[in-house]
């Protein structure tokens, strides 16, 4: 079986389509058609947000636009909440009690002069997910920095090929989706690593100012809705 969404000109998801039929094609030419349907409902998501130093300013928006996404998500969808600077903390493990979320999501800090970890975070919450029981699997990966301590060294003991490989295993595939904050820091977001990560992996990536966060964590909320 196959998750897809389907995508318009500009590489957007539509919301709102009907598929009537579809067709498999390899990469040897050959193609086979495939039926259609619902996927089902069981969809584990892991929410892995960024609480390094840089973070202290825009936390609080951070926390609103996480908790507004979780409401927005499709019924039976399960969650489990990653805080990650210069250390990886699971705040909750997957619940599909949204108001546990949301108090996880609530616990999220920014802490003074600590580090991005993000490697770390996605190869934790990929461990994850390749635990969850079967069904949809998704990371929702945010960040406003690149991989580094604040004296500009990396800061995670895994690598970004690492991250790709675990997330990559044929037998619990775990699409990267990734929100890049941008701001006026000295350190902006790797907004091309971000999205070579969801390339790679078959998630997607969105990036803006913090004015917009609610708009990009619904976005790829309604993208796993849109399956």
């Amino acid at each position: 079986g196959l998750y897809f969404t389907v995508l318009d000109a500009g590489g957007q998801v539509l919301t709102d389509v009907q598929v009537v039929d579809a067709e498999v094609a390899m990469e040897a030419g050959s193609t086979y058609d495939a039926a259609v349907a619902k996927p089902s409902p069981e969809t584990y998501v892991v929410l892995a947000l960024d609480g390094s130093g840089s973070m202290v300013g825009s936390i609080n928006q951070l926390r609103q636009a996480a908790a507004q996404a979780v409401q927005s998500a499709p019924e039976g969808a399960s969650f489990a909440v990653i805080q990650f600077n210069n250390r990886v903390t699971v705040l909750q493990d997957f619940t599909s009690d949204k108001t546990k979320v949301e108090e996880a999501i609530k616990k999220v800090r920014a802490v003074q002069n600590a580090g991005t970890c993000l490697y770390d975070a996605a190869y934790a919450s990929a461990g994850m997910l390749q635990g969850a029981p079967r069904g949809r699997r998704a990371m929702i990966l945010f960040t406003d920095g690149d991989d580094e301590l604040p004296n500009g060294r990396p800061c995670s003991q895994h690598t970004f090929e690492e991250v790709v490989a675990l997330a990559s295993r044929q037998e619990a595939r775990v699409p990267i989706h990734t929100i890049g904050l941008r701001t006026s820091s000295a350190s902006p977001v790797n907004e091309a690593l971000l999205k070579e990560l969801s390339s790679l992996t078959g998630g997607t990536a969105q990036a803006g100012a913090s004015n917009s966060l609610s708009l990009l964590f619904t976005t790829i909320v309604r993208t796993l809705s849109s399956q």
